[in-house]
């Protein structure tokens, strides 16, 4: 009985054997998972960590330790209650500091006060100097995350009379599992968080640049032709018109990076002018687009900039996919009676139109959607077209509206038909696309059909 050792496993023996549990284990660990999920306003993950671990024991206060980013170093993180307990109080302690390092290797609960009278007890390891005479620190409870070590949580001493006993040592251990856990899932969530909102920022940097493109593009043409046209009284019209335009639509694009959003500006448009304008616009490169047939009452309720340009990209992708000899068209229809299909795969979108008096029955082309999950509305339709390479069936259901996806390599973005599809479907229309290699592409915007101005309100 001689060895401390063990005279320490004999009293644990007999305290396990011979004498009643120190805790109503049922009521602390109630207790404590309440104190750790506390949500209420003010509320602190890290000091509500240092709370719960303190309760347990009944210590008046203490501080969480976690590393420091970037740095080989322990900083604290948060103290509880910081009335009496502060940060600046606490200084860095370095990551190779015998005590923690101890910690890290054994996983053990310190007792400072044991430590001080059975250094052995602790492989003879020296305590930082600020917590060395043990008036602020009693205890030091490591935070264990499978092999690593998150954390320390230290706690101010417990009013006496107090000794660690086992029990203590068992509880505190497993609280500090708990506590890594806790702490590590908060961290998650923040990083996760943190990662989405860089998502959504690149990703609206990402449609930007997109629509930079477009306009440079654009101006790049104006730039390409000013050489052969100068002194062209037309042509300079057209051009200052151009630049006016691509001002415009740039100021708007910086105003969306600042405000970190997309802000629509919806208003009932004539679908026929901006399918007009998208063609003069686009009419600096061959093949020239041409407008076809425009219905002059079909009219849609939308952001007219931001639809513009999405007319503005399918046709400069029609130009890009068909030879200088080769036909763009732009027409624009009304369909009366129609139903958009409410299924579709990888993007297509496919569009039937059904006769009012139609017996109930299957969509055409979509298996088993009954004509019941869409009622028949009336929609504009603007159709451009072209006779270029056209695409494979494969080729539009997989890729052609998946976004960052582009088979123009470092020229193109991948966003351009996902940004058209997109828009269409949050102002409650659709995008149709038939295709077929060899013979071209026909891309098909569906909007709903809405009155002209002059007409709204009328009986």
């Amino acid at each position: 009985l001689a060895s401390s050792s063990l005279r320490r496993q004999l009293r644990v023996f007999l305290s396990k054997h011979f004498y009643r549990n120190k805790y109503d284990y049922r009521v602390e660990w109630l207790r404590f998972i309440e104190t750790l999920s506390s949500s209420g306003e003010g509320a602190d993950p890290y000091q509500n960590a240092v709370r719960a671990t303190a309760q347990i024991v009944g210590s008046p206060g203490g501080v969480l330790y976690l590393p420091l980013e970037g740095e080989q170093g322990y900083a604290a993180a948060a103290c509880w209650p910081e009335a009496k307990y502060h940060r600046d109080r606490y200084p860095v302690v370095p990551a190779d500091d015998e005590l923690f390092k101890f910690m890290r290797r054994s996983g053990w609960v310190v007792d400072l006060a044991e430590l001080r009278q059975e250094p052995d007890a602790y492989q003879n390891v020296a305590p930082p100097e600020f917590m060395a005479d043990g008036r602020d620190v009693r205890l030091l409870v490591p935070l264990v995350l499978k092999d690593d070590c998150l954390g320390y949580v230290l706690l101010a001493p417990p009013p006496p009379p107090f000794d660690l006993t086992y029990e203590d040592r068992d509880l505190l251990k497993t609280v500090g599992r708990h506590v890594a856990t806790y702490l590590s899932q908060h961290q998650s969530d923040r990083k996760l968080a943190e990662s989405r909102q860089f998502e959504a920022y690149h990703r609206l940097t990402a449609f930007v640049m997109h629509d930079l493109k477009n306009l440079t593009a654009q101006l790049s043409l104006l730039v390409a032709n000013a050489e052969k046209h100068k002194r062209n009284p037309e042509f300079v019209d057209d051009a200052i018109s151009t630049i006016a335009n691509s001002t415009s639509r740039m100021q708007r694009l910086v105003d969306q990076l600042q405000r970190r959003e997309i802000q629509s500006v919806d208003r009932r448009v004539s679908l026929a002018t901006l399918a007009r304008e998208a063609c003069e616009r686009c009419s600096v490169r061959d093949p020239r687009p041409r407008c076809g047939a425009l219905e002059a009452d079909a009219y849609v309720e939308v952001d007219p900039e931001r639809l513009g340009m999405m007319i503005e990209h399918l046709i400069r992708n029609a130009q890009e996919a068909t030879p200088a000899s080769g036909s763009v068209e732009v027409s624009v229809s009304v369909n009366l009676g129609a139903r958009l299909d409410p299924l579709g795969a990888s993007g297509i979108y496919p569009v039937t139109a059904l006769a009012q008096s139609a017996p109930p029955g299957p969509s055409i082309g979509v298996p088993g959607a009954s004509r019941e999950e869409s009622a028949p509305a009336d929609f504009a339709c603007l159709t451009v077209s072209d006779n270029g390479a056209g695409m494979s069936a494969e080729f539009v259901k997989e890729r052609l509206f998946r976004p960052f996806d582009t088979t123009k390599g470092s020229k193109g973005m991948g966003i351009g038909a996902y940004q058209v599809r997109e828009y269409v479907r949050s102002v409650g229309g659709r995008v149709k696309v038939d295709s077929r290699p060899g013979s071209g592409t026909s891309f098909t915007l569906w909007l709903p059909l809405r009155p002209p101005l002059e007409t709204v309100g009328q009986p």
